[in-house]
């Protein structure tokens, strides 16, 4: 087992509003967790927007243990800017945007393949689905009962109550329904390319890749995608190779990790075909190390499927790995009231309280390259002293500590 001196992450988000001040807090804070769990010290420097744009922040992260030190390279590849006015609150253009979606979701089977590959994720797409049909009942009860005490305008009634029922519910009980509404929105703008500077912000991320693939002298090079940012992830990297196919030729290697990936929420629509083959590539390149973890307490995701064979039916990666968040929190995860099923989806990206052999902030800031920690995860736990120490497996470990 070789040892990560120096690493580069490349972080590329979920669809939320996020913002890279906010993520880097949490980062600090997660950070903290990090150093108390597993005895190591840590620092980090403030972070930078990469030529005071808004693509690319940059920050720089150092921890060590008793007989190890690692110094890692954030990269935060920000799209939350492109898609804060959809946490804002009720559009006056959402009712007709969310129709359309959900139709095209409906019409094209694609809601069906989701309830084929994993029903959670199908269940909770259709959840405003099921709100609204509880709001029509009740109108058309209320219809009724205005008709038969013999008031005039039942039907207007019934409709104005049962819509009033329907936003009452999603602004005051349960905002969840609002959420996935924008997600249903969201995924249609981007399978069908009509988010508007979405392309563009892809484009310099993928550049900005090529330039670490090309310059950066780092151990490890770790390409994580989180949520939507999973299916992002490969249409980066394959991006990234084509502008530098020079890349590999002295046996170069780049790792990706994707966890509670939504890649197949954008995949499984026919109209996402232009996905498969930077799906197909990335997952048959020699160059590419490619790690999928999943958890069944993650309703958002795609538990239990390789995303990559469900697309192109071809083996190979990504490597799956299950995980359970009770491990990682010390408690069992709650999937009521929905809300946290977010809270859940997010658990990925956060310290944990116990350690685990999944741990987000050890595969960026530790010792040990992804590929041990997916290939021998208990012996990757098991390398690690109480007091943080890493024994050392052999010579070639033993050295690059001395050094």
């Amino acid at each position: 087992m070789s040892v990560v001196g120096r690493r580069c992450v490349v972080w590329i988000g979920d669809y939320e509003p996020t913002d890279v001040a906010q993520r880097f807090a949490e980062f600090q804070r997660g950070l903290k967790l990090f150093a108390k769990t597993w005895r190591v010290s840590v620092r980090t420097s403030s972070f930078a927007m990469q030529d005071g744009q808004d693509a690319v922040a940059v920050w720089l992260a150092e921890t060590k243990g008793a007989n190890w030190k690692v110094d890692t390279e954030f990269r935060l590849y920000n799209w939350s800017d492109l898609v804060r006015d959809d946490f804002t609150g009720w559009r006056w253009d959402m009712p007709w945007r969310a129709a359309k979606a959900i139709g095209s979701f409906i019409a094209s089977g694609t809601l069906f393949r989701y309830a084929r590959t994993n029903w959670r994720f199908a269940l909770l797409f259709s959840y405003p689905l099921l709100v609204m049909l509880a709001g029509l009942l009740v109108g058309l009860w209320i219809r009724g009962l205005v008709g038969r005490l013999g008031l005039p305008l039942p039907f207007v009634f019934g409709v104005a109550v049962g819509c009033g029922l329907i936003l009452g519910f999603m602004r005051w009980v349960d905002p969840t329904v609002l959420r996935i509404v924008n997600l249903w929105i969201f995924l249609h703008d981007l399978i069908l390319h009509k988010r508007k500077g979405l392309g563009q912000r892809i484009e310099q991320f993928s550049h900005d890749l090529e330039e670490q693939l090309r310059y950066q002298r780092a151990d490890e090079i770790l390409v994580v995608g989180h949520g939507i940012g999973a299916a992002m992830q490969p249409l980066v990297v394959d991006r990234a190779f084509w502008q530098f196919q020079e890349f590999g030729r002295e046996g170069e290697m780049i790792n990706l990790l994707s966890v509670g990936s939504q890649l197949l929420a954008v995949g499984l629509h026919p109209e996402a075909d232009w996905l498969t083959g930077p799906v197909l590539r990335v997952s048959r390149d020699r160059m590419a190390f490619w790690a999928d973890y999943q958890s069944k307490d993650d309703p958002l995701s795609f538990a239990g499927i390789n995303p990559a064979k469900e697309m192109t039916d071809s083996d190979g990666k990504p490597s799956v790995r299950q995980v359970r968040f009770k491990e990682m929190t010390g408690h069992a995860a709650r999937l009521f009231p929905l809300r946290l099923a977010y809270q859940n989806h997010g658990q990925f990206l956060r310290a944990n309280a116990k350690r685990c052999a999944y741990d987000f902030f050890m595969i960026c800031c530790g010792p040990i390259p992804l590929r041990s920690r997916v290939k021998q995860p208990e012996q990757s736990l098991s390398a690690f002293e109480n007091d943080g120490k890493l024994r050392t497996p052999n010579l070639v470990t033993a050295e690059r500590l001395s050094s």
